[in-house]
């Protein structure tokens, strides 16, 4: 039965569409590392675990930045994935061309990157330069104070 040849067909033909998903899925994860000393590159623009999307001059972005920690790459990142096309914020068309450069770390240590933004179908052009956020003082040690008029008279806290 596996010898005939319409099974073994049919089992090729399997076989080919299995490794041409399992491609596509490869091709399409997400890449995170840097094209050049394969390190995990660090989203410019994050809080803790929050992201702040939003560039110096405090407009928001419609893309990632991603710089490497050792050397000084910078790519953007669009939905998750490496492009270089982002979203237009006078448009709205996928047509923002977002060419990043890394500028040297500030005196306060923040990594910056310099983007320019050229969207070829309304022409649209700017130059923005994206950091991380500033580090404000640690508030450890702080007690939050109960508030007023919520305690119940006449009850004992010991």
């Amino acid at each position: 039965m596996l010898t005939d040849p319409s099974v073994l067909g049919l089992i090729g033909v399997l076989l080919a569409a299995l490794a041409l998903t399992l491609g596509v899925v490869w091709s399409m994860r997400k890449k995170r590392d840097c094209p050049s000393c394969g390190l995990p590159l660090v989203s410019l623009g994050r809080q803790g675990t929050e992201l702040v999307s939003t560039s110096v001059d405090g407009d928001p972005l419609t893309y990632e930045v991603l710089v490497c920690p050792r050397c000084t790459n910078a790519v953007t990142n669009v939905h998750g994935a490496r492009s270089r096309y982002a979203y237009c914020p006078e448009c709205r068309q996928r047509t923002l061309e977002t060419p990043c450069m890394r500028l040297p770390d500030s005196s306060d240590a923040r990594r910056r990157v310099e983007v320019h933004e050229a969207c070829h179908l309304c022409g649209h052009l700017a130059m923005r330069e994206v950091a991380d956020p500033p580090v404000g003082p640690q508030k450890r040690g702080q007690v939050i104070p109960f508030p007023a008029g919520r305690r119940k008279h006449g009850t004992d806290d010991r």
